[in-house]
């Protein structure tokens, strides 16, 4: 399609006119009940894992005074299984074992894989803590 197919008037808009850009807020500190999912990507050539959670219920903020996510919201967190350069990330295959082991019991499996697949679309808990990470720890 040539640009001159495409509709670019709303480039003559009032800037206050245009959307505003969707922002995105991490759930604050706390437990939760979520609605499970989980796929794969690569990014550039690290193969990672998304687990995706919709939010079902609220069940303890860490800090009473947060603002509770909104009802339907989405988190996500992402397990990079390799590095760039193809060697492997012990961090993101840990937490895929961890979350996987917590899966098992409730939802079945022999891989990981399988005990990703049965659990999805299942409810779950989870607890949130927010970490920073910086390049000396």
């Amino acid at each position: 399609m040539s640009e001159n197919q495409v509709d670019f008037s709303i480039l003559d808009s009032n800037l206050d006119d245009l959307a505003d850009l969707q922002s995105f807020e991490p759930w604050p500190e706390g437990t939760y009940t979520a609605l499970f999912d989980w796929e794969t990507k690569a990014i550039n050539t690290a193969a990672v894992v998304d687990f995706k959670f919709k939010l079902d219920e609220v069940l303890e903020l860490a800090n009473p005074e947060s603002k509770p996510p909104k009802e339907g919201s989405s988190a996500q967190i992402s397990a990079f299984l390799t590095n760039q350069d193809g060697t492997i990330s012990e961090n993101g295959q840990g937490m895929v074992k961890l979350v996987g082991k917590a899966l098992e019991p409730t939802f079945g499996g022999t891989t990981a894989r399988e005990t990703l697949n049965a659990a999805k679309g299942g409810k779950v808990a989870v607890t949130f803590k927010v970490i920073s990470r910086t390049k000396e720890g």
